[in-house]
């Protein structure tokens, strides 16, 4: 790791690690796991805490919602400065945030894996509904929790399967698409899923 954040300095890449099942210590802790990541404060520019938590699959971290809490405030607690992004929510449920103790965070990460960039496009009854529908929703939450003031909101993954469009021109414009429509929705930072995308 220390290799790669090196190589990524050099290249002027700025770094968000991502915190998995696979970060926490064997004994579960999730002090001592905020503890040992402090060593990367300095070289990444912001931290996700947990990966969709508010669902379960195989890539994701499950997590309740007192469980997302503790594993923010082990953070916060062991890096002040530091800019922590919560969780990567996948569900399309802003519900899952009612219980969630969010003061450690700066900004919510969503996650909007198969979305419309816009209504009917690439064709009518196409994915789960469109990204600024759901951004918006998240929004509204937040707005709510904070009593109008809201936080940012970052895509750290966004894509769609190949088998998902009709053509690979298709998916390239969807990439381009839905970029755009999560720009235009407000969001301060976007990542598609993996390099290949």
């Amino acid at each position: 790791t220390d290799d790669w954040l090196i190589a990524c300095a050099a290249a002027e890449l700025k770094v968000l690690l991502v915190t998995t099942s696979d970060t926490v210590t064997e004994d579960g802790d999730f002090e001592h796991t905020a503890r040992s990541a402090r060593i990367y404060e300095h070289d990444c520019a912001a931290f996700q805490i947990g990966n969709e938590p508010d669902q379960v699959s195989p890539s994701s971290w499950t997590l309740t919602a007192a469980d997302l809490t503790r594993l923010g405030r082990a953070f916060r607690a062991e890096m002040p400065a530091a800019r922590l992004i919560c969780a990567g929510l996948a569900s399309g449920n802003p519900e899952y945030l009612d219980d969630v103790g969010l003061e450690w965070a700066d900004a919510l990460a969503v996650h909007p894996y198969g979305q419309q960039p816009e209504p009917d496009w690439p064709r009518a009854g196409w994915g789960f509904g469109d990204v600024e529908t759901l951004l918006a929703r998240y929004r509204a939450k937040l707005m709510e929790r904070y009593r109008g003031s809201g936080m940012p909101i970052w895509v750290t993954e966004y894509g769609a399967t190949p088998a998902a469009f009709l053509s690979a021109g298709e998916r390239g414009e969807y990439y381009g698409r839905i970029l755009t429509a999560i720009a235009e929705a407000g969001c301060e930072a976007a990542f598609p899923f993996k390099w290949e995308d």
